[in-house]
């Protein structure tokens, strides 16, 4: 099954847009998350990210039931929080 048949046959999905006028914590979000994007750890869900512009980040979420899909909005969430958290704590610069 391809990936977009994968998407195309689950029940829920649903559509995060974030936007930061610091393109850092948009690039921290990504870099924190992308990694858990790349494993599908159940069957019963999944989630693709990009970076849409520097101050723009898109998640999408598919889930075969409404607990699964709040789970993983749930958990992707508190990723991103922490991840732009330790980026503005440390002001540090992300570097390629």
């Amino acid at each position: 099954m391809t990936n977009n048949e994968y998407t195309n046959s689950m029940q829920f999905s649903s559509k995060l847009v974030i936007k930061s006028i610091d393109e850092r914590a948009i690039e921290a979000a990504y870099r924190a998350i992308k990694p858990e994007t790349t494993v599908m750890l159940t069957p019963r869900g999944k989630a693709e990210i990009i970076i849409k512009d520097k101050n723009t980040l898109i998640m999408e979420f598919y889930a075969s039931d409404f607990i699964s899909l709040r789970a993983m909005l749930g958990s992707y969430l508190r990723w991103i929080e922490t991840g732009i958290s330790s980026i503005k704590s440390m002001d540090i610069t992300i570097e390629e």
